[in-house]
């Protein structure tokens, strides 16, 4: 009970005008989370969670309170996704990876949020929600899964998703197709990548024909460049 008055009291106080005592407050929760964490103590973890979700979804919520809040979803987000609560880190992340548009935000603070979404994006992260989706064969069910990877939208998840779009199923091929479109200009630099090295341009034979793999490769990095460019 005395933990739960804490938090609840950090919590309020977040709310002051004061920024060194607001940045105070927030590291102050940042160790009692680190604590949870390190100790797995769940009910302490869901407390915590349980008020920055309660912040997040109030209409009134104050700018100043955003990057705070922020920190403290950086380690939340990818232990939720970790315990496959694949609902509550995509309603986290939506937050976040939109503030800036609905929120009075000074850039430079919504470009420190966007870096700590950015840090969430692992390719650890990407690998589990990624193999996810491959044994459900991207069911509809499991939409919120693909929409995690877009709004962590970094190299890491598009790299996975390159790593799957030459895939003999069709279905899968095209989904990591779709979403590696959908990510966006990040997945330039992964596709770059992959056109730069020879072992993509192998051949059959003595024939200056590719070998199927390679031909997949390139043909379907190509389609995705192309798209990118018609989208901007």
């Amino acid at each position: 009970k005395l933990l739960i008055h804490i938090v609840e009291r950090l919590f309020s106080d977040l709310e002051t005008k004061i920024d060194n005592v607001r940045i105070q407050v927030g590291l102050a929760l940042s160790l009692i989370l680190n604590y949870a964490l390190a100790e797995k103590d769940e009910s302490t973890f869901n407390l915590i969670k349980g008020k920055l979700t309660e912040k997040i979804k109030d209409s009134s919520i104050s700018p100043g309170i955003i990057l705070e809040l922020a920190r403290l979803a950086k380690p939340m987000v990818p232990v939720l996704i970790k315990n496959q609560k694949y609902r509550e880190a995509k309603e986290i992340l939506m937050f976040f990876k939109f503030c800036g548009q609905n929120i009075a935000l000074p850039k430079d603070k919504e470009r420190e949020v966007l870096n700590f979404i950015k840090e969430m994006g692992t390719y650890q992260i990407a690998e589990q929600l990624v193999n996810q989706l491959l044994v459900s064969r991207f069911s509809a069910e499991n939409r919120a899964l693909e929409d995690i990877l877009f709004l962590l939208g970094t190299e890491n998840v598009a790299q996975k998703l390159v790593e799957i779009f030459t895939s003999e199923d069709q279905l899968i091929r095209m989904n990591a197709l779709r979403n590696l479109i959908k990510i966006g200009e990040v997945t330039g630099p992964v596709l770059a990548k992959l056109l730069s090295e020879r072992k993509n341009f192998s051949r059959k034979g003595n024939s200056h024909l590719l070998a199927d793999d390679s031909w997949y490769k390139i043909r379907n990095a190509l389609f995705i460049l192309s798209n990118l460019v018609n989208k901007d």
